[in-house]
């Protein structure tokens, strides 16, 4: 890259510089382009490192959110099941009661 760029200033640059000042200034637009690639790759990380942080916390946040939703419904659960054993004990009732002898009519008082 360094060497294209001193071949350029050569064909380009203006012919009342001399060889140094061409280095110089090639050296000087390497040492830019050097410091723009490493800003760049800084930048880089920093937005990689953002998004990592971000999916950590969207993890974070599904994982909570999928605990209450857990509890939420074993909540339920205990209700359905508290229900149903409410339901076999009417239904028990009910079935003694319908099986159950007829009682005798009450005796009536003179």
């Amino acid at each position: 890259e360094v060497q294209q760029l001193r071949e350029r200033q050569q064909r380009y640059g203006p012919a009342e510089c001399s060889g140094e000042e061409r280095v110089a200034y090639l050296q000087s637009v390497a040492a830019r382009l050097e410091s723009l690639e490493h800003h760049c790759w800084l930048r880089e990380r920093e937005v990689q490192q953002t998004l990592e942080k971000t999916q950590r916390m969207a993890d974070f946040e599904l994982s909570v959110e999928k605990q209450k939703m857990q509890l939420v419904l074993q909540v339920k659960n205990n209700e359905i099941e508290r229900f149903r054993m409410e339901l076999d004990v009417l239904l028990q009732q009910l079935h003694s009661l319908t099986c159950a002898p007829a009682a005798p009519p009450l005796a009536s008082s003179p």
